[in-house]
């Protein structure tokens, strides 16, 4: 391994580098996927039948005893939801629960992101190391043809090439696992996040349709004035209508 280093040279060392960090980063998003996943099975057994059965109050008891990345998430949307009880229209609380849910899975996305990118950055540019060595290697070689004249030697020749053909398999090396550890990492994350995402929006089916059932509960008198609290915000006219309209 070190006569390959030597027989590299210079360019060799930025492939060390990249090899050690793109090491690093691999060990690293393994481990960690690897803790979210088990995390993400836990939580979701535990909260998938709460939201089945519609226990909104075990859902938050569940969130606040097990803190974290996923529990942060429903729990918002719980306490969000508690605090919009009173609100008549549907609509606006759906889309208040929604975006707070969607606001603490941001953390969630970056903290499963982290590092990819420079794990991406080496998967590029290790060949990029490899190709420019490739091509001071043969610079070299014909340098010292044109030293040598007539007396050429194989072995003058083959130091350049060897250092070409050194840096070049060094990059591909490197940048193979890193490209195809890259596509891998950034596909489990999909599947962690769409598995999240379905989760928490079948919690906010249930709670509209907790509200829903609440006030189909509630005295005739005093759902009609709840109702009548607040009139639905008035939405925006589609584009399309807009143009035609001052056509």
């Amino acid at each position: 391994m070190i006569d390959l280093l030597v027989q590299g040279r210079w360019f060799m060392i930025p492939l060390s580098l990249c090899s050690i960090v793109g090491l690093a980063v691999i060990l690293d998003r393994w481990f960690y996927l690897r803790s979210v996943s088990r995390e993400m099975s836990y939580m979701l057994e535990q909260i998938d039948p709460l939201v089945e059965s519609g226990e909104v109050d075990g859902i938050e008891q569940f969130c606040e005893g097990n803190p974290g990345l996923l529990s942060n998430i429903f729990g918002s949307g719980v306490q969000k939801y508690k605090q919009l009880l009173e609100e008549p229209n549907l609509d606006f609380i759906q889309h208040e629960v929604t975006k707070v849910m969607e606001d603490a899975s941001i953390i969630n996305t970056i903290d499963l992101e982290r590092r990819l990118p420079l794990l991406a950055t080496v998967g590029n540019v290790s060949p990029l190391f490899g190709f420019a060595g490739t091509v001071t290697g043969m610079i070299n070689a014909f340098k010292n043809i044109a030293a040598a004249g007539a007396n050429v030697d194989a072995s003058m020749v083959a130091v350049g090439i060897q250092e070409a053909l050194v840096t070049t398999a060094g990059g591909l090396l490197i940048a193979i696992p890193c490209v195809l550890l890259y596509n891998y990492f950034t596909s489990r994350n999909d599947t962690i996040n769409a598995r999240v995402e379905e989760s928490a929006n079948a919690m906010i089916d249930m709670l509209v349709m907790d509200i829903v059932g609440r006030r189909k509960k509630a005295p005739t008198g005093k759902r009609a004035m709840m109702f009548s609290k607040r009139k639905p915000p008035r939405r925006a006219r589609p584009i399309a209508v807009l143009k035609r309209a001052t056509a």
